[in-house]
């Protein structure tokens, strides 16, 4: 009798990913938040609730978000491959998201406000190679709109989700002192000394670029609910890249379609300390927001009606 060997196969488990998982979900429907979302919410639960839970969709596009994408286009190639951005190319972008505005929208841009925008571009993107050389000598690029899906300290399967918009570094240096014979030098006489690369060799900094008419008020740069969005991002990405807080840092690079009156730079830079305690706060509003939509409740902030695109809607009476 011949003998049948049978191959007993042990029997497959397969995993689900988070956004296939869902006992993993939100009541939002997602197993993540993103700092836009946190944002919603901290200026309201309800705007939050209406927005995120019920998928109640009122904000549009607008020819300010749809400038910044070209401007972002073009700032991510310039990241990655150091070659000049094409103003050309970038206004050809934006040209084609005023059009789909329309088309995907509704929404009509006059060949008058459209070219108040363009005619921005060149020099904007002129400006960021000659602000970059001297804000951050002997930089180089790491990243451009890296992706951020993490896992949240002190969560069941909830993850954070973002985009950085550009990763830099530059040498991290330390002064040495030289001696002249025996004698060593003087404090006064280290400004000119020679320079070597310390241990970790390299500082880095995480930077969010933002399109805006000529700058930002001094209570918008000390906001810290726009703060937040780099700490989250700073704090998550040492957590990724296994890096120490302070071998990172951050801020915002202010794209202006103003320039500065007294040198004629359309760049300005933020920046945000995010040290232990301000990383800890940030977690803590992470996790604060995400017990709360999953407790349903929602309250209304009325001192955020004035600017909702529900307040006085059917939706929020």
């Amino acid at each position: 009798m011949t003998k049948i060997h049978l191959e007993v196969l042990a029997p497959t488990t397969q995993t689900l990913s988070p956004q296939e998982d869902p006992t993993c979900f939100l009541p939002t429907g997602k197993p993540h938040v993103s700092y836009s979302e946190i944002s919603d919410w901290m200026d309201c639960s309800e705007r939050h609730r209406l927005k995120h839970v019920l998928k109640i969709a009122l904000d549009k596009p607008s020819v300010h978000t749809e400038f910044g994408r070209a401007v972002h286009d073009a700032m991510e190639g310039f990241i990655k491959t150091r070659v000049l951005p094409d103003p050309v190319a970038t206004k050809v972008l934006f040209e084609e998201l005023c059009v789909k505005l329309d088309t995907d929208h509704g929404i009509k841009i006059s060949d008058k406000e459209r070219d108040s925008f363009s005619v921005s571009i060149p020099s904007i993107l002129e400006s960021v190679p000659k602000f970059l050389d001297e804000e951050f000598p002997g930089w180089e690029g790491v990243e451009a709109e890296h992706a951020l899906y993490e896992l949240i300290s002190g969560q069941d399967r909830k993850y954070f989700k973002g985009f950085i918009d550009s990763v830099i570094r530059i040498p991290k240096k330390k002064r040495v002192a030289k001696k002249t014979g025996d004698m060593p030098m003087r404090l006064s006489e280290m400004a000119g000394a020679t320079v070597d690369n310390d241990a970790e060799g390299w500082e880095y900094w995480i930077m969010d670029w933002k399109t805006t008419s000529w700058g930002w008020a001094p209570e918008k740069k000390r906001d810290f609910q726009k703060h937040l969005q780099l700490a989250l991002y700073k704090s998550f990405y040492c957590k990724v890249k296994n890096l120490a807080l302070d071998q990172v840092k951050c801020g915002f690079v202010l794209l202006k379609r103003t320039p500065r009156k007294s040198d004629g730079s359309c760049v300005e830079l933020i920046p945000v300390s995010v040290g232990p305690k301000t990383e800890e706060k940030a977690i803590g509003i992470l996790n604060n927001m995400i017990n709360q939509v999953r407790s349903g409740r929602a309250l209304k902030n009325r001192m955020s009606c004035r600017f909702c695109a529900y307040h006085g809607t059917s939706h929020c009476v």
